[in-house]
């Protein structure tokens, strides 16, 4: 049970970790994309825009992310439980 809950915790953390980072690299390459094609002007509007954009795209990440992971965990749990029908099945053999 405790195991369980520090995998989760790491998960947890390392997930944002990879978010932290990514958006620190994707905001100095938005601020530089809208001064590069937007010198002046209305720039808050597209600040806002792309603040909008790279939302969407981590929450599309993230959501990939939990649903891969828990599509592996469905798997692991099918393998492990063949597993030990096949240990039981060995068991079963060595005693008789």
């Amino acid at each position: 049970m405790v195991e369980a809950k520090v995998g989760d915790l790491v998960k947890t953390a390392i997930v944002t970790a990879f978010t932290i980072a990514t958006a620190l690299i994707w905001k100095d390459f938005i601020v530089e994309a809208i001064n590069y094609f937007f010198p002046s002007g209305d720039i808050l509007f597209y600040q806002f825009l792309a603040a909008l954009v790279a939302t969407i795209i981590l929450i599309l990440g993230i959501v990939v992310f939990v649903k891969t992971e828990s599509q592996a965990e469905v798997v692991i749990n099918r393998v492990s439980h063949i597993r030990d029908k096949d240990n039981s099945r060995v068991s079963n053999m060595k005693r008789k």
